[in-house]
């Protein structure tokens, strides 16, 4: 889980659906896919992922430890962490979902083949460098990798050096959204 500085806590306009999870749906078309969100924390996100994307099976992967220790950031503490995973058990129960209470890392064989992957977890470069990296095998021939927080330094830093090195080509939504969709040139 990442501990978001202030300024990335702030969002003039909320924007549910994200905007790649709008591309998504445009993109799947109704199909029945298998998705994953890295990084659920209270899950408003995934709650509207499940509304309007046609999910058979949902990995919802968050460790939900405060990282306060670590980091000298906080998400509130261990009543904050407490609150948004009960939040998010609450409002994402469709029967879809698989929950996997650790870090991303520690998930990635846990999680079959993915159709969508949503990454809103640990915005440190060197987190979403590893998510990407072990993750996009993971995505299915024309399937989407995509996530959130493109400002942030971390992310965009690490999402712009993978897709240079692997010659993908990505997408960006107007607000904080990106994406990347897999196909045989860029498998």
């Amino acid at each position: 889980m990442f501990n978001k500085p202030p300024f990335l806590n702030i969002e003039i306009i909320k924007s549910y659906p994200r905007e790649a999870v709008k591309f998504a749906e445009s993109y799947f078309k109704g199909r029945k896919i298998i998705a994953c969100e890295i990084g659920v924390w209270y899950g408003r996100n995934s709650k509207v992922m499940n509304k309007h994307l046609n999910i058979g099976r949902f990995y919802l992967i968050d460790n939900y430890v405060d990282e306060e220790s670590k980091t000298g950031e906080s998400y509130g503490g261990t009543i904050e962490v407490e609150k948004a995973k009960s939040y998010a058990h609450k409002s994402n129960k469709k029967g879809n979902e698989i929950w996997i209470r650790k870090a991303s890392e520690d998930a990635v064989e846990d999680v079959d083949m993915l159709d969508f992957l949503y990454i809103d977890g640990n915005h440190k470069y060197e987190y979403i460098k590893k998510d990407l990296e072990l993750y996009y095998p993971k995505i299915v021939e024309g399937g989407i990798i995509s996530g959130h927080d493109i400002q942030a330094e971390g992310v965009s830093k690490a999402l712009l050096e993978f897709a240079y090195k692997n010659k993908l080509q990505i997408h960006f939504g107007d607000r904080r959204d990106w994406w990347i969709i897999k196909d045989k040139q860029n498998g």
